[in-house]
């Protein structure tokens, strides 16, 4: 039948004649591939070799079947179509194609299909298969491994015994900048580097030769544009299923991060070594686990000498004190902690340490260690006392020279008219009165530069009460408005129903006052002045922000701002602006700014200043509303004149000062009173002991050699306690006040003073 076959799939014409077709036929049977012809697809022949393939006993079972039924169903429809443009080109040849084969158990067989048309009128058509199911395997397994390869991180190779790529995955390509089909079958060593190319050749060579079976060594490979990349390679020799060595295989390692990582490293770790501050890291105990050099000098010790220590015995502390365990329980919460502590030098000498110690953290987010800096801050805080040091000496000197000008002016007045006044009093004694009240009026303005000085101290003397805010400003811009450069306009934004404000109210009014002239005088040309008014809350941080900041109290306050267009002031000046006899005009104009932050802080107000060249000044003034913490009122002297006689009353004067001994006790013994004197308050206790029955008041200074108005009090209230003593001081009358009230005083009289004035507090003290 197979034989009958193989007769009708040929043209009679076309076959040999005798052996020689039996040769053929027999060749058919024998030959490696299965052989099969079909027309229109039914099977005419197929050798034994394609029955073998898909199972059968021989190739009769086959005749007659379909050859696409032999195909697995997703396969058939490709093949299909390739016949069908096989047999349109009579003598065309196919391409080897892969088709799954089906078996008769259900089996599959991977065939690489070539079909031919054959010659001859049929359109019969030759088919070789050959059984390439274990080459599949192969092949998918290789894929397997490329895949798995490519997943990999770092690059991987393969070459064979000639040193040529056989497997490349895509971390390798992108490494070189090459793709894998471009790298496959080149050479390795090319893209080593020059310098390394003779020791990878000999790596390679060991393998192959089987003197070594695995190696692992740092070179740098060559990219396709010539970068250079460090590299770790660890090789070895790759093995066929027989044991027998066909090439090297590898994993490359970038050492390019790692490089970098390692200088980050390094540079770090250089610039802890060198910076002046001392470093010490700490476990979470605080015993050091590194210290760079600088602690080592600040210590007065090698750094590897300060490793597990403690860092608080460092300081002269331990493990027991309240500091350790401060620092540590904040820190090992995941808190910095910051602040000031001292240590004995390695010069012996206390050094001051600005200290900041911060959380180290493990992948976690948990304190694992601690990372100290210390910074020697000695010698900075010796040059800022240095500095504030000289600081207050320029401004002693400034404020000495001003009030000397001042005081000068006023003398020469004085001595003027005195000389006058003796001149004239032999000639025309009316005429010399003149000059007498012209050296009271000097007296006066000397007195009224020394209440400046007071209110610059913040010690002033206020007679205090309630007023309205929007109302003093409103009346005192009035009354400056005439005055202002005709070119500046003033604009007023007061608030109504303000709270009321406790205040003196000349000093308030000398406060609007300076700030309006002040604001005139910045202005060049055109301007305007905006005063504001209001009430609201300020809190810690924008209160740290005012001028000569000494205690912080956030809360509500009354506020007065006053802000010009004008020039504007430069940090310098800033700095200076409140310094007393500062001015930037030619000529100085008193205490100034000075008086004017004085009085603010007597109320215990607060004063900020926002300015900048060529933009203008605003000046902000805080004031508490009445019924916060403020001054206490002073009792303001009844100024209705009271009758001067003594009634032959007995004072006791104990001043040190001569002049003023001298004066005091003829003025009260001009209003009749019998005067007794002493130069100092140790002899004043001694004529009050002596003669306590006689005397009814005494006057007593309060700053005195040997034993001041203090002291002094004292021992006259043990000798006498119902001793009757008005105390007498150039200080702000509220702040002596303060001092001694409950210490049962009659009074308070307030230098300088006229007659009328001590005669007013004499008597009101005896009444």
């Amino acid at each position: 039948m197979q034989s009958k076959a193989f007769e009708e799939m040929f043209d009679p014409a076309s076959l040999p004649e005798g052996d020689a077709r039996g040769f053929i036929a027999e060749l058919l049977e024998t030959i490696y591939e299965g052989i099969l012809v079909h027309e229109g697809g039914t099977i005419l022949f197929a050798n034994r070799r394609l029955a073998e393939m898909v199972g059968c006993a021989s190739g009769e079972e086959l005749l007659g079947r379909n050859a696409l039924e032999l195909l697995h169903p997703d396969d058939r429809p490709r093949a299909a179509r390739r016949i069908a443009r096989l047999m349109a080109e009579p003598g065309g040849r196919a391409e080897p194609v892969v088709y799954r084969v089906v078996r008769e158990d259900g089996g599959i067989v991977f065939g690489e299909v070539q079909a031919s048309r054959m010659a001859g009128a049929r359109a019969r058509v030759l088919v070789a298969v050959r059984d390439v199911t274990a080459r599949h395997q192969h092949e998918q397994e290789l894929e397997r491994v490329q895949r798995l390869v490519d997943q990999a991180v770092d690059p991987i190779y393969a070459i064979d015994r000639e040193g040529r790529f056989t497997l490349v995955n895509r971390a390798l390509a992108r490494l070189l900048g090459l793709s894998r089909e471009e790298l496959a079958g080149r050479r390795f060593d090319p893209f080593i580097a020059p310098e390394h190319r003779a020791f990878v050749r000999g790596e390679f060579a060991c393998k192959i030769d089987g003197l070594k079976e695995r190696s692992s060594y740092e070179v740098s490979v060559v990219d396709r544009d010539g970068g250079l990349h460090p590299v770790e390679i660890n090789s070895a020799a790759l093995r066929d299923a027989g044991g027998r060595i066909v090439g090297v295989q590898g994993v490359l390692r970038d050492l390019t991060r790692r490089r970098r990582h390692q200088e980050r490293i390094r540079m770090l770790m250089q610039a802890m070594e060198y910076v002046a501050e001392a470093i010490t890291i700490t476990d979470r105990e605080g015993r050091i686990c590194y210290a760079n050099r600088g602690a080592g000098a600040l210590f007065g010790m090698e750094p590897n000498a300060l490793i597990g220590r403690y860092a608080a015995e460092l300081r002269g502390g331990g493990r027991d004190d309240a500091l350790y365990r401060e620092i540590v329980a904040r820190v090992n919460g995941g808190d910095q902690w910051k602040g000031m502590v001292e240590i004995a030098g390695a010069d012996g000498r206390r050094r001051n340490l600005e200290r900041v110690v911060s959380p180290i953290p493990d992948r976690e987010g948990n304190t694992q260690y601690h990372a100290c800096v210390d910074r020697d801050i000695t010698e900075q805080l010796e040059q800022q006392k240095q500095l504030e040091h000289t600081q207050r000496l320029e401004s002693l000197g400034v404020l000495a020279g001003g009030i000397a000008h001042d005081f000068n002016n006023i003398l020469t007045a004085i001595l003027g008219n005195v000389s006058l006044a003796d001149a004239k009093l032999r000639e025309d004694p009316v005429s010399a009165r003149a000059h007498l009240v012209r050296i009271g009026q000097s007296a006066e303005r000397a007195a009224t530069l020394c209440r400046q000085m007071l209110a610059y101290s913040g010690r002033g003397r206020f007679v205090t009460r309630r007023l309205d805010l929007s109302e003093e400003v409103r009346s005192m811009a009035e009354l400056l408005e005439v005055s202002l450069k005709k070119e500046v306009g003033l604009q007023m934004e007061l608030a109504d129903d303000l709270p009321p404000l406790e205040a003196d109210e000349s000093q308030l009014q000398q406060l609007v006052m300076n700030l309006i002239t002040n604001a005139n005088e910045a202005i060049e040309g055109e301007g305007r002045i905006v005063l504001r008014t209001g009430c609201g809350l300020f809190d810690a941080a924008w209160l740290a922000g005012c001028v000569a900041v000494e205690r912080i109290r956030p809360g509500r306050y009354l506020y007065l701002e006053v802000e010009d267009d004008g020039c504007g002031m430069d940090p310098a000046t800033q700095q200076r602006i409140f310094d007393p006899f500062f001015t930037t005009k030619f000529t100085g104009r008193g205490l100034g700014m000075s008086a004017l932050l004085g009085i603010v802080r007597g109320h215990d107000g607060y004063i900020r200043l926002d300015s900048a060249p060529g933009r203008g000044t605003r000046i902000t003034v805080l004031l508490p509303a009445a019924g916060q913490p403020g001054k206490e009122v002073e009792a303001r002297v009844d100024e209705a004149p009271m009758p001067l006689s003594g009634g032959g009353a007995t004072v006791l004067v104990v001043e040190d000062e001569e002049s003023v001994r001298e004066a005091a006790v003829a003025m009260l013994e001009d209003a009749g009173y019998r005067a007794l004197s002493a130069g100092d308050g140790a002899a004043g206790v001694e004529c009050y002991r002596a003669r306590a029955s006689e005397i009814d008041l005494v006057l007593l200074d309060l700053t005195m050699p040997r034993m001041d108005g203090d002291a002094a009090l004292r021992a006259l209230q043990r000798i006498d306690p119902a001793v009757r003593v008005v105390i007498a001081s150039g200080y702000d009358g509220s702040e002596v006040r303060d001092r001694f009230i409950e210490r049962g005083i009659a009074g308070v009289l307030r230098k300088p003073y006229d007659q009328e004035r001590l005669c007013t507090a004499v008597r009101q003290a005896l009444a």
